[in-house]
């Protein structure tokens, strides 16, 4: 407590001794920082908004803020009324209970599944067709404009008759209008018409969808006729495939230390082979029948001339041949088995790649003027190389598939090799964005603190105060002389001598008074 009382008596003497000008400097330097950490505190407490919802009309953003009003939730309204932002930890909350208010009744141009929301007992076969088709366009509409990338869209979905026959089927179309933020990239682009053409029925192909922005720039668009459709199909299959071989074998090369330019070409083969085979193996026996027969036949005596043996008596058993037959056969019913086995071949294979790199030639350098002077690559080097190449495309390559050249390159024309770090514009770009809206709180600080000192030093330097001059002194007498003179002989005394001065001073108040 002394230490704080000490520190307020001393406060207390320096603000007295300041003048007035330095007052209201320290005054108003106090204030400004007051409010520039109030400012700062205020600005930084502030919850993050975030967009609810955007594109509203009168009705449903009347609705929504006076929804938001009542429960207390802090809001901002921008374009024009179009748009809700709250806080970024409320958006989940809110959208669902909005949901339960069946708000809003129609976002953008176009409303979703809410239609049926209400039914109309007048309604039709023709007028649910028709609500359903805009219910299905505004559904889309929202996942559209659900991108980081799409301001707004527009859809429109021409559904196609049913046909009877397939031949005579005729395919649904689409036309989709977008308001970008920035141009959008093939994946993206691909996305989106497959996100269309999947809200279109299966009437509705990919190849039937056209993809335009606000500002006239054709993104996707129907074919001309089939065969331009398939090439297109195919060439961008054969395109990815050699830019794919063509970065591996960089990468392995600058991997290596080697610097090259790379092209790959593929053959493809996009023959489709459906091969079917049929074999008929030995049933399950279904039936059996099994027939036994036996025979007996005798063979009668030789006749000829009378005799011993000729013209016996009736009844007269005679010798003869006796010979019995048996035989036995099975038949059984045997139910056939086909097996079947089908062979697809997709197409797509490669059938061949063709590899063609322009490598760095080797330097020689003399020791004595410095200079480099390119060496060409010898067959062993080149042989080496093809075989590393080979490995690096990760198929069967033929030796002659693969053509090597050595060039010396100049390093002001080299483009960066592959893989090696590099910070692009659009990085630097939004590192620079996100700095400056983090940053400038902490700058404003800095800023101001520096400002306030600055005051503050100034405030404390005492005031320079012109000398005053002083009046000459009369002349001393000599008995005023002496008097100075011994003063600072006892001075001098007491500095040098104290235990004596204390000891004649003890000496000279002990003796009695006169």
């Amino acid at each position: 407590m002394e230490f704080f009382r000490q520190l307020l008596t001393g406060i207390a003497q320096a603000w007295r001794r300041l003048s007035a000008s330095a007052r209201i400097n320290i005054l108003l330097a106090g204030m400004a920082t007051i409010l520039l950490v109030l400012g700062v505190i205020y600005f930084g407490g502030r919850p993050q908004l975030v967009t609810l919802y955007s594109q509203l009309n009168t009705k449903d953003a009347s609705a929504i803020q006076s929804y938001l009003e009542d429960q207390d939730v802090p809001y901002r309204v921008t374009d024009g009324g179009q748009t809700v932002l709250v806080p970024a930890k409320e958006r989940s909350r809110l959208r669902v209970a909005l949901m339960e208010q069946s708000l809003p009744a129609s976002q953008g141009a176009a409303p979703g599944f809410e239609l049926f929301d209400r039914q109309d007992l007048m309604a039709n076969r023709f007028l649910q067709d028709v609500n359903y088709r805009r219910a299905v366009q505004g559904e889309l509409q929202r996942q559209l404009n659900e991108f980081d990338f799409v301001n707004a869209s527009w859809v429109s979905i021409q559904e196609a008759k049913e046909s009877v026959f397939a031949e005579e089927q005729k395919p649904s179309e689409a036309a989709v209008t977008l308001d970008v933020k920035r141009p959008l990239t093939p994946r993206e682009t691909k996305g989106i018409v497959h996100l269309v053409s999947s809200f279109g029925g299966a009437n509705l192909s990919p190849q039937n969808v056209t993809l335009v922005t606000t500002d006239g720039k054709l993104l996707h668009s129907p074919p001309e006729d089939e065969f331009a459709s398939v090439a297109n199909s195919k060439l961008e299959y054969i395109h990815a495939l050699e830019s794919e071989r063509e970065e591996k074998v960089r990468r392995a090369l600058a991997d290596a230390g080697v610097r090259a330019i790379v092209k790959v070409s593929a053959e493809v083969d996009f023959t489709s082979i459906k091969e079917t085979e049929n074999t008929v193996i030995e049933g399950i026996p279904i039936s059996s029948m099994s027939t036994s027969t036996t025979t007996t036949s005798r063979q009668a005596l030789p006749e000829g001339p009378a005799g011993a043996t000729a013209n016996l008596p009736e009844g007269v058993a005679g010798t003869g041949a006796t010979t019995e037959e048996s035989s036995e056969e099975t038949i059984e019913n045997f139910e056939p088995s086909t097996r079947s086995v089908e062979r697809v071949i997709e197409p797509g294979a490669v059938k061949r790649y063709k590899v063609s790199a322009l490598l760095e030639s080797k330097y020689r350098e003399d020791p004595q003027s410095h200079e480099r002077t390119p060496v060409p690559l010898t067959d062993e080097e080149k042989e080496r190389y093809s075989q590393f190449i080979a490995a690096a495309v990760g198929v069967d390559v033929a030796a002659g598939d693969i053509t090597i050249f050595d060039q010396p390159f100049e390093l002001a024309q080299l483009a960066p090799v592959p893989g090696a770090p590099s910070v692009e514009g659009e990085t630097v770009q939004s590192v620079l964005v996100q700095l400056a809206k983090e940053g400038w709180k902490w700058i404003l600080v800095v800023v101001g603190f520096f400002w306030v000192r600055s005051l503050l030093r100034r405030a404390m330097s005492a005031p320079v105060r012109p000398e005053e001059e002083l009046p000459e002194a009369p002349p001393m007498s000599s008995e005023e002389l002496r008097k100075r003179q011994i003063t600072t002989e006892i001075e001098h005394a007491t500095q040098e001598q104290p235990e004596g001065v204390a000891a004649l001073l003890r000496t000279w108040m002990s003796e009695p008074e006169e």
